[in-house]
C-alpha cells in the first residue's frame, strides 16, 4: 500500500487510509487478475523475518495483506 516495493509497510490505520486515498487514484485496473507474485513477495517478507528469530515470541511484526479487488482472480 505505501507505493514502495523496498518499504511497502504500513504503521497506523491512518496511515493506512491516507496510502489508500493516494493510491486508487492512480491505479489502473486491467485484466487478468494475478496475484501469486504479490502474495509470494509477502509471504516471503514474513518468512525472513520468522527465519531471522531464535524464538518466536522475538518476532515483532505482523502481516496483513489487503488486496483490492476487481472482482476476479485468475491465477489462484
Amino acid at each position: 500500500m505505501s507505493g514502495d516495493f523496498q518499504d511497502p509497510f504500513i504503521g497506523s490505520e491512518e496511515e493506512l487510509l491516507q496510502s489508500y486515498q493516494g493510491t486508487i487514484k492512480t491505479v489502473r485496473l486491467a485484466l487478468p487478475v494475478n496475484y501469486h507474485k504479490i502474495i509470494k513477495f509477502v509471504c516471503d517478507l514474513a518468512q525472513m523475518e520468522f527465519g531471522t528469530c531464535e524464538d518466536v515470541t522475538q518476532i515483532k511484526n505482523y502481516y496483513v495483506l489487503v488486496l483490492l479487488m476487481a472482482g476476479v482472480i485468475d491465477d489462484l
